[in-house]
């Protein structure tokens, strides 16, 4: 998604879910640049996060339990102060078994996400939301 090779092809784009989270800063500015080339002028753009800085810090040091289709799964929160990175442990535990995966979101402030879009030419509209911020831009 960072090396999108389209010109003013799209009249709008969404990025939903966590995915802008798996982008380090300088990733997260190399595809929002190619996102803007890829809009036609005057083409929308919304992302919708759960990696903001002000909704991810309050989960963070957590530990979080789940049951789903008779798998257990333990979901535990740390924070990578010098990277700006959340490190998920996500522990699976089924018919005897036990197993452990990592999934790591890079952590920015909402100003921080504003900072990016705008750097890479767009013109922010709005941003809100409880939980996930929802920003809207337009190229």
């Amino acid at each position: 998604m960072r090396e999108l090779t389209y010109e003013a092809r799209f009249d709008a784009a969404v990025c939903l879910g966590n995915s802008f989270g798996y982008l380090t800063p300088r990733e997260a500015g190399a595809f929002l640049r190619s996102m803007y080339r890829a809009l036609k002028p005057g083409g929308g753009f919304a992302i919708d996060t759960g990696c903001a800085a002000e909704d991810i810090m309050k989960h963070v040091g957590s530990r979080k339990w789940f049951l789903a289709g008779g798998v257990y799964m333990l979901s535990e929160n740390k924070y990578d102060r010098a990277e700006g990175r959340l490190d998920i442990d996500y522990t699976f535990i089924w018919d005897g078994q036990v197993e452990t995966r990592r999934a790591t979101s890079y952590v920015m402030t909402t100003r921080e996400i504003r900072e990016l879009f705008e750097q890479a030419g767009f013109r922010v509209l709005s941003m809100g939301g409880e939980g996930f911020l929802t920003l809207i831009a337009r190229r």
